[in-house]
């Protein structure tokens, strides 16, 4: 496969998307291999903190008993404090993922931020979908309060929230393997790229990690009907991490 040269806006430069992955004597299989291998490991490494959580969360699903808290301004305010410190950890482990990521090391500061802004939630609720268990989220902050729908509410609103949900939902629908799991956040990441300065990049990055993945939908021969939910879920994503970072 021929490589690419993308150019960067602010010299005119050209730079190699290759990262020490994409070499111009690989051929196309060796490349979206190695995509789908870096994607896999990183997302199973950024996840792995809520994974370990998942046995307990099914625990807490099977036993039946709602928790209810007393939504005091002193309740709201000691759980929005905890959920500030998952953002701030979040948000390390976002920007390693993107410093990661085969290709995306070529942006410059600015460019980095706009990316994290625009899909921090987004990619968030990607790491803890696991937690999400018919209709309700089992993660407890600081180890004592279930982040449940009624929690959640107050620390946003009900709008976000059930916005929130509805994504967790459509995308549990999908069944996804962890494969996918892990190409569906470069993919993410790529896809929006009319606020960035370098453009060009981030479109050809996308035409790499959009190749990777429906690689990999093809080898698990999804029909049309995933397509056409999944299709939803891409669309629900910007749209909710809109909501939450405005809430």
């Amino acid at each position: 496969m021929e490589q690419k040269k993308l150019k960067t806006d602010s010299n005119n430069e050209e730079t190699e998307f290759c990262d020490n992955h994409l070499h111009s004597d690989r051929n196309k299989h060796v490349i979206l291999s190695q995509l789908k291998e870096d994607s896999f490991y990183l997302f199973k490494e950024s996840s792995r903190e809520f994974d370990l959580l998942e046995n307990e969360a099914k625990m807490m699903y099977s036993s039946g008993r709602k928790i209810t808290y007393d939504m005091t301004n002193d309740f709201v305010q000691y759980a929005r404090e905890e959920n500030l410190r998952l953002f701030k950890n979040h948000s390390g482990v976002l920007l390693k993922i993107i410093k990661q990521l085969p290709g995306f090391s070529h942006f410059k500061t600015n460019d980095l931020k706009t990316i994290m802004n625009t899909h921090f939630f987004t990619i968030l609720t990607l790491r803890q979908h696991k937690l999400f268990i018919n209709g309700d989220f089992y993660f407890m902050l600081d180890g004592n309060i279930q982040l449940n729908r009624d929690v959640v509410a107050a620390l946003f609103n009900k709008k976000a929230r059930d916005y929130v949900f509805h994504f967790w939902s459509c995308l549990k629908s999908l069944n996804l393997t962890e494969k996918e799991m892990g190409l569906i956040i470069p993919f993410l990441l790529s896809s929006i790229y009319y606020n960035l300065e370098n453009q060009s990049l981030m479109k050809q990055i996308y035409e790499y990690y959009c190749m990777a993945l429906f690689n990999e939908f093809k080898i698990n021969k999804r029909n049309f009907d995933f397509m056409s939910k999944f299709s939803q879920v891409v669309c629900l994503g910007p749209k909710m991490n809109r909501m939450l970072m405005e809430a």
